[in-house]
């Protein structure tokens, strides 16, 4: 059973925002695991996506196929440096610093969401 089927875009919406927002409370203290975060918030942003064109994913690398083929280059590099961010954090004893996570917010986070935003507001989801 695929689960994801048992919510709608609007609550993965919600927990998209959750988590952006917890991700920007933790970064002085956690820069880490706000990293983490980041990435996650992006994920149910896809999910949200997803489920109004009824695609339902259950991994990531299912997930980066259907983005390669929906994103144009620069916001799919945006959403893999995510990825690989949250993947660095969670590994690997790198030392990050709130600094970066403003880095990665503004960069990759930020063009990521608004494309997604635009993308659900021309299905009129938003």
């Amino acid at each position: 059973m695929n689960e994801l089927k048992n919510f709608s875009p609007q609550e993965y919406l919600e927990k998209s925002i959750y988590n952006e927002k917890f991700a920007l409370e933790i970064k002085e203290n956690f820069p880490d695991w706000s990293l983490v975060a980041l990435f996650y918030s992006a994920v149910h942003l896809t999910q949200a996506y997803f489920i109004e064109i009824d695609e339902f994913p259950t991994s990531h690398s299912k997930r980066f196929k259907l983005l390669a083929n929906i994103l144009d280059k620069n916001t799919f590099y945006s959403y893999q440096m995510l990825y690989n961010y949250s993947q660095n954090a969670r590994y690997y004893p790198i030392k990050y610093i709130p600094a970066d996570i403003d880095k990665v917010y503004s960069k990759y986070f930020l063009p990521f969401k608004n494309t997604i935003y635009e993308l659900l507001k021309s299905i009129k989801t938003i």
